[in-house]
């Protein structure tokens, strides 16, 4: 591995990075606007999201390999 590989391959990285952070923040601020101040909604909120995940995970296990 050269060194400009090892560059692209950290900045690619980095972005990804980036992006899962700007999704989480996002997906914060929406589900704080359903949820309010209700925990129980909240909680139920992020069950059901991890529960989609592992669906489409499941489903597809290749997609792993592509992010």
């Amino acid at each position: 591995m050269t060194a400009s590989s090892t560059g692209v391959t950290l900045f690619k990285l980095t972005l990804i990075q980036f992006w899962w952070i700007s999704i989480w923040g996002l997906a914060y601020i929406f589900i704080g606007a359903i949820a309010g101040t209700s925990k129980a909604v909240e909680f139920s909120i992020y069950v059901t999201l991890l529960i989609c995940t592992m669906v489409v995970i499941h489903m597809n296990p290749k997609l792993l390999e592509k992010l």
